[in-house]
C-alpha cells in the first residue's frame, strides 16, 4: 500500500480546483495518479503523454501540472537530455541551475545546451504527499 499524507493531498487538490475551472473530472485524474499508479508512474511524468492518454488537452494538462507543482501537490524539475542516447544528463529544480554546456558520460561526448532541443520538463509526486522509492531508495 502506497503511503500518501492524504491531509497535504485533499489541500492541494483543493487549491488546484480553486485554480480555475478545468476540463471535466481533470483533476481526480491527477488524483488517480498520484495515488494509485505505481513509483514509476509518478516519477518524471511528462505531461504532454498524460494529456495523451487522459485524452484531454495539453493546454491544459501543462497548467494543471504546474499549479500541482506551485500548490506542493508535484515537484518539477528541468531535466538536461543527450542527443544521442536521450539519458538524462543533468536534473535541476531551477533553469538558472544549467550550463552552457554539458557532457554525457555515457556518450562520453560534449555538447552546448539548447534549450529548444536538449532540455525538458517533468513532474514527480512531492515527497511531501507521497514517499516513493526514487526519492529514498533506502
Amino acid at each position: 500500500m502506497v503511503a500518501i499524507d492524504r491531509e497535504r493531498l485533499e489541500e492541494g487538490l483543493a487549491a488546484l480546483e480553486r485554480a480555475r475551472p478545468w476540463p471535466p473530472r481533470l483533476v481526480r485524474r491527477l488524483e488517480g495518479l498520484l495515488c494509485e499508479e505505481d513509483d514509476a508512474a509518478v516519477f518524471r511524468v511528462n505531461p504532454l503523454r498524460f494529456a495523451r492518454a487522459q485524452g484531454v488537452a495539453e493546454a491544459d494538462v501543462i497548467e494543471l501540472f504546474l499549479h500541482a507543482a506551485a500548490v506542493g501537490l508535484a515537484r518539477m524539475d528541468w531535466l538536461l537530455l543527450c542527443p544521442i542516447c536521450g539519458c538524462v544528463v543533468e536534473s535541476f529544480a531551477a533553469l538558472i541551475s544549467l550550463t552552457p554546456d554539458f557532457h554525457c558520460l555515457l556518450c562520453d561526448a560534449d555538447f552546448e545546451t539548447a534549450l529548444d532541443a536538449y532540455v525538458a520538463v517533468s513532474f514527480t509526486v512531492a515527497p511531501g504527499v507521497r514517499r516513493t522509492l526514487y526519492e529514498h531508495p533506502e
